[in-house]
């Protein structure tokens, strides 16, 4: 079993590691000792001793291994994979290991550290490093490699052995598993994330990726004039998957070396294209994929396209025009660049010219974002994790995993490596268990057919302990389906999952599959082009359907293109992240709209097209299936999205909502929440969490429970709501007694909005400009007016309130549209506001203060009653709303009464006394006058805290649950006494 250092056994260990080789250092100089004995003797104990696994000594399967020594393809002189890769156990990658003999000059040689670098970069890592015991260098992987680089270019740390010992602290709360663990790797890559340089892999192959569009789309336009745009994009997008799978394969060593950038040299006309065509029938006889299918295909064979336009794209793949090596890319790389290559369309001129555009509804969403990999992770693990415990293979071949927007198939990419992983630990632990059986149906995909014989015959492992291509191809074939509306997203899909089915296939055990059955399946009937919201009776009210419209709508009928799936009651697991696009902005035609309407009863106002998915992702599901999607929070308090809420809660049980802290989607300020739902009839009540991420993982901060029949007795259905203080007093909405007003919306902000001070032409200023508020303008009891003008007039009138009986209301309680929980404070001077806060003043014959209503809204009870009922769990600009102001619970006062006359006036008091101390402390300069000021408010605080937890008729251990540190100050026997003033 493998022998755990603590930190100080660790550096007696490194110690006597670098006496050793101070000793040995002359032979290995002079060559007496070779690379591996440097890895036998130094390297691995080296990590051994930083807490790392390095061989395996626990027996783990190689899914678990926390170090892998990559099987080395030779090509030529030059090693096709890195000798270590060091995980985290059973997860992420951390960073590759280069190791090298010491008479190499890790300092100075070039060749090594853009091998080490190149090796980083292409599978996305943030470092790695080099070494050969004499020296290690750290690198910065984030840095796009160039081969002209010099060798301490993104080198961020750089040791020799005699320094281990003074730089041990360092290695250790670095590189140790420990230190690891506990997120140090993390944030030692953070404190570098300002480097200049960086361009991540998947971003520079989508440049490459459109680049070599471009070229082909021209090429084969000016070539082949009587194609249309349908035809031409279909044939770049088989063309380009095409070259990209084989490249992939050759640097895998599954193809032969060099094979393409060989067929550059042709120069016969049209002999390079005429020669890929060839490879590609070779392909479609070695690896049975649909991908490479010409008879399907015929289109590809029947055009013609120049060297001149396939000579530099094929050698631009290729060492040293090309900075990708291919053996550590992996489907999820690629498939990250596809996803934003979608984003984009070939539009075909009359004159045969190519513009590529950025499709409609990419431009209306603000583009295509690609799902990290710890978001598909954790809905992998929370949905197929789930129905694969305690099951056999033979139970785990009948489930059922769709996406119905696959996109470029990260979401099926993670299905099928957890189902890769889930197999490879059954088989590890049961050797001699029977094979899963192939359950995928034959013959056309819209009859359900005839299930394969579930023979289990076969061997699930190869000698080295890995899956056989069969049960590979098994998995794929049993339990991953997938829909989009985009043809070339569904051919990326296919390719990524068969990229993914050939990971660690070699050249010897493709051979020896041949000898038995094509190394690739057929996955045509599994992954399918078609709208997953629009069935065939699409067709019923459209007769005179014209074709452009139905090549656009693609209905698709679920019951029949998955026949036996439904036979078997439904899909097991639905998965994915639906588009988000305001149904209005995508579809123009009415006809469509209307469809939508009919068949989905939350389609209301303003209809998001994955609202949708998320009533037709659960339409999909068996009695005992899950549905998890990652969307946007928004739904989860928006007052238009009512009936989505309302179906959650009515017609499937809630299992999950984990509002995600930060911006999940690069380049995207869209608040989001993973939102998992099943139709299981349980008896325990669902988990609403919030989330953060740390490196490539999620870890929850807070969870409550979800009432799924509490939160639907409400009007509003709010299902950010959690478990709540009930108050034991009389209160009334505060609706009753105040109006709640939005400011004003300027036409024109430009033209409509002035500055007092800044205004140089007094002649702009009429007297239709009048002193107005902004949000930027007030904080909490604090009023600070910025010599704003509005221009008040019809003219200027677009939307909010324009009556001047509110704005020129005194006083009135401002309340900012941004926040987490109301920020108020008061307007003595009768100013206007813009739409950037709500305006609340009495109702005639009130005689509330208003001074008592800013203390209860400012109190910590209404910001804790707000965050839990209210709130919109955005962290990206979160938003008050004037509906649940007006339901805010207000204590019922008869001022008539004397105790309810002295409770008020002593809120006034308080409210009073914080609003004139606020500007004393901005006006402060004096270190001890600003301490002193910042205790008297402190207190001013938690006094008016404390009349409000009584008004509201709150005991002492519920104050504690909104103010822990009321304990600090009061007694229980204290707490009941009304405070003074």
């Amino acid at each position: 079993m493998f022998q755990q250092f603590t930190k100080e056994q660790a550096r007696t260990e490194v110690a006597r590691l670098v006496e050793n080789f101070t000793y040995q250092l002359p032979d290995y100089k002079r060559g007496k000792y070779n690379e591996t004995e440097v890895r036998v003797h130094y390297i691995n104990p080296f990590f051994k001793a930083l807490g790392w696994d390095v061989n395996n000594d626990n027996g783990a399967s190689p899914a678990y291994c926390e170090v892998i020594h990559e099987a080395r393809v030779l090509v030529g002189k030059a090693s096709k994979a890195p000798d270590y890769l060091f995980k985290m156990p059973g997860g992420q990658n951390l960073f590759f290991l280069e190791a090298k003999k010491p008479s190499v000059d890790i300092k100075g040689d070039v060749q090594p550290a853009y091998q080490v670098r190149r090796y980083g970069w292409n599978a996305k890592m943030a470092l790695s490093l080099l070494t050969d015991f004499e020296e290690l260098a750290v690198y910065d992987c984030t840095v796009q490699p160039n081969s002209k680089d010099k060798s301490s270019k993104a080198r961020i740390h750089y040791l020799t052995f005699d320094q281990y010992l003074t730089e041990f602290d360092f290695l250790w709360d670095t590189f140790s598993k420990e230190s690891v663990l506990r997120g140090n790797l993390d944030r030692f890559v953070a404190a570098g994330s300002n480097r200049r340089g960086k361009e991540t892999v998947d971003r520079a192959f989508l440049d490459t990726l459109e680049q070599m569009r471009a070229a082909l789309a021209q090429g084969l336009a000016s070539r082949n004039r009587k194609l249309d745009a349908e035809q031409l994009r279909f044939l770049v997008q088989m063309l380009l998957d095409r070259i990209i799978f084989l490249r992939i394969a050759e640097d895998r060593g599954v193809e032969p070396e060099d094979d393409l950038k060989k067929l550059a040299a042709i120069k016969a006309k049209d002999g390079i294209y005429l020669s890929l065509l060839d490879r590609f029938r070779a392909a479609a006889a070695r690896y049975n994929s649909g991908l490479f299918d010409l008879e399907k295909d015929t289109l590809s064979a029947e055009v013609r396209l120049d060297n001149a336009t396939l000579k530099p794209l094929l050698d631009g793949l290729y060492y040293p025009e090309s900075p990708y090596e291919f053996s550590v890319i992996g489907a999820e790389i690629l498939g990250s660049a596809y996803e934003r290559f979608l984003g984009k369309v070939i539009q075909l001129q009359p004159d045969c010219t190519v513009l590529i555009e950025e499709k409609p509804e990419v431009r209306k969403a603000g583009g295509v974002f690609y799902t990290p990999a710890y978001i598909v992770d954790y809905i992998v693990k929370n949905t197929v994790g789930k129905l694969c415990e305690g099951s056999s293979p033979q139970q785990v071949a009948k489930l059922r995993i769709v996406d119905p927007a696959c996109g470029s198939g990260s979401f099926l990419l993670g299905a099928y490596q957890f189902l890769l992983d889930w197999h490879l630990a059954y088989y590890q632990a049961h050797p001699t268990a029977a094979m899963p059986p192939t359950l995928a149906p034959a013959g056309d995909p819209k009859k359900a057919g005839k299930p394969a014989r579930p023979t289990g015959s076969g061997k699930s492992l190869t000698p080295d302990g890995r899956l056989t291509t069969a049960v590979k191809k098994t998995i794929l074939l049993n339990n991953l389906y997938g829909v989009d509306l985009d043809e070339q997203a569904v051919e990326v899909t296919k390719l990524s999952l068969l990229l993914k089915c050939l990971e660690g296939e070699t050249s010897a055990s493709m051979q020896q599959s041949l000898g038995l059955e094509r190394v690739l399946p057929t996955i045509d009937q599994n992954i399918r082009v078609g709208n997953s919201l629009v069935d065939v009776d699409f067709y019923d009210g459209e007769l005179d359907l014209v074709p452009s419209t139905e090549r656009a709508v693609k209905p698709f009928s679920w019951r029949e293109e998955f026949a036996e799936v439904f036979q078997q009651g439904g899909f097991d697991a639905v998965i994915g992240n639906p588009p988000y696009v305001l149904l209005e902005d995508m579809f123009r035609d009415e006809t469509l709209l209307k469809y939508f309407r009919s068949h989905f009863d939350i389609a209301s106002y303003k209809v998001d097209l994955y609202h949708l998915f998320f009533q037709k992702g659960v339409r999909l599901l068996n009695s005992k299936a899950s549905l998890a999607y990652i969307t946007p929070s928004n739904y989860l308090t928006n007052n238009g999205q009512l009936a989505l809420r309302n179906f959650m809660l009515t017609e499937t049980f809630i299992e999950e909502i984990n509002i995600i802290n930060g911006h999940v989607f690069e380049d995207a300020s869209v608040d989001t929440a993973i939102t998992i739902l099943s139709n299981k009839d349980k008896q325990y009540q669902g988990q609403l969490k919030s989330s953060n991420w740390l490196g490539s993982s999620l870890y929850d901060i807070s969870s409550s429970t979800i009432n799924q029949k509490s939160i639907a007795a409400t009007g509003d259905k709010l299902l950010n709501s959690t478990v709540k203080i009930k108050f034991k007093v009389t209160t009334t909405p505060l609706s009753e007694s105040f109006v709640v007003k939005f400011g004003m919306q300027l036409r024109d902000r430009k033209i409509f909005l002035a500055d007092v001070i800044t205004t140089s032409d007094k002649n702009l200023i009429t007297p239709f400009h009048t002193p107005c508020y902004t949000g930027k303008d007030f904080d909490r009891y604090q009023t600070n007016y910025a010599n704003r003008l509005a221009y008040f007039n019809r003219e200027a009138k677009r939307g909010g309130c324009w009556d001047e009986s509110i704005h020129f209301a005194k006083p009135k309680i401002m309340i900012r549209q941004i926040g987490k929980v109301p920020i108020c404070s008061i307007d003595e001077m009768g100013y206007a506001c813009l739409n950037t806060l709500f305006m609340v003043v009495a109702k005639e014959k009130i005689i509330i203060s208003s001074y008592f209503l800013l203390g209860i809204l400012n109190s910590k009870l209404l910001g804790n009653y707000w965050s839990n009922t209210f709130y919109d769990m955005r962290t990206t600009f979160p938003k008050i709303k004037g509906s649940y102001l007006e339901q805010l619970p207000i204590p019922t006062l008869n001022l008539k009464k004397p105790t309810d006359q002295q409770r008020h006036d002593a809120v006034v008091a308080l409210v009073k006394q914080l609003l004139t101390l606020h500007p004393q402390m901005r006006a402060a300069r004096l270190v001890t006058e600003q301490s002193q000021l910042q205790a008297r408010l402190r207190r001013l605080d938690q006094r008016l805290d404390h009349l409000v937890y009584l008004l509201y008729g709150l005991n002492y251990a519920e104050a504690q649950v909104i103010d822990p540190s009321i304990s600090h100050r009061l007694t229980e026997a204290q707490y009941p006494i009304f405070p003074s003033n």
